[in-house]
């Protein structure tokens, strides 16, 4: 059996059964429900390739949540924990 993991960047989920973009991604069922919010917000009058990219400008921002912003020392000592090999 294959993942099917989703497409947008940075989404962790694998078992998605959607495709969207003529079978060329697959998408999970948070991300479909973001895109329909999303979608709500557009003109009523777009062309083939405006929807288009849309969509894939949509696949291509991460998911909310996926990073929670650090700052100052917080970030000293994340670069530190990630960089420094342990013995």
């Amino acid at each position: 059996m294959s993942v099917l993991a989703c497409d947008r960047v940075d989404c962790p989920h694998i078992m998605c059964q959607r495709l969207i973009l003529q079978g060329h991604a697959y998408i999970c069922e948070d991300c479909w429900q973001e895109l329909l919010a999303y979608r709500s917000d557009w003109p009523a009058t777009m062309t083939v390739a405006e929807v288009r990219e849309r969509i894939e400008n949509f696949m291509r921002d991460t998911p909310p949540g996926t990073f929670s912003s650090i700052r100052g020392v917080d970030i000293d000592a994340e670069f530190q924990r990630l960089t420094v090999s342990e013995p």
